[in-house]
């Protein structure tokens, strides 16, 4: 265990997201049983990209983009928990497979990151469903705490929620802000605001928006 570990109310948050954003994109979500489990997979598959796993060529590990493929993942699983079960169920059974993180002791075995991901994606496809268990060990073996996974997570749902409320899907967005993407603006913000604060999602948004209305009353000048 480490002083990484959430709340109920953090993992409440991320749920309550999960089903808000899924809502927004289909309000039946949770009567098509969509198959979560193959979106799971292939994001595995994209996962193992940025470890590296070509003999024939040299690949450098982008952990950055390996932590946002377990985030990408995170976002699935939330989704396929909602489908089974009440608010309270789900949160205590996070916490229980997130009480079993500890920090690696092998750091930068990426042998080890590889079979834990191939483990995972083995059983997702086996068992069409996903395992918390797994999980944590693909966190574990990539220096991913809980608490960052939180942070993480609740940033990228802010993100397109956002996103989605500014003309994503119209075309009217604007994604580069000042010369910098709109996800690299989320990470400043996110590491300026306490994840302990109950209001964490938005305050991001807030944060967002407020840098968003200077970028667009600068075009319009």
């Amino acid at each position: 265990m480490t002083d990484s570990m959430l709340t109920k109310s953090q993992i409440q948050l991320m749920l309550n997201l999960q089903d808000s954003i899924n809502s927004v994109i289909d309000q039946n979500w949770r009567e098509k049983a969509h198959p979560w489990y193959r979106a799971v997979w292939t994001e595995c598959a994209e996962m193992l990209e940025h470890v590296g796993w070509k003999w024939w060529k040299y690949t450098e590990q982008d952990i950055e983009q390996i932590h946002l493929e377990i985030v990408d993942i995170w976002h699935f699983a939330l989704s396929e928990m909602l489908m089974k079960g009440d608010i309270e169920l789900i949160t205590n059974f996070i916490l229980l497979n997130f009480k079993s993180f500890t920090i690696s002791n092998e750091e930068n075995d990426i042998e080890n990151l590889r079979n834990s991901i191939e483990d995972f994606a083995l059983y997702t496809l086996k068992n069409k469903s996903f395992s918390a268990e797994l999980f944590v060990q693909i966190m574990i073996n990539s220096n991913l705490n809980p608490l960052d996974l939180f942070k993480m997570y609740v940033g990228k749902n802010t993100l397109n929620k956002f996103r989605q409320d500014h003309g994503y899907k119209t075309g009217e967005y604007i994604k580069i802000w000042d010369k910098q993407e709109d996800n690299v603006w989320l990470s400043k913000f996110t590491s300026q605001i306490s994840p302990s604060d109950d209001d964490f999602a938005d305050k991001i948004y807030h944060a967002l928006e407020e840098k968003y209305t200077a970028i667009k009353n600068k075009i319009g000048e």
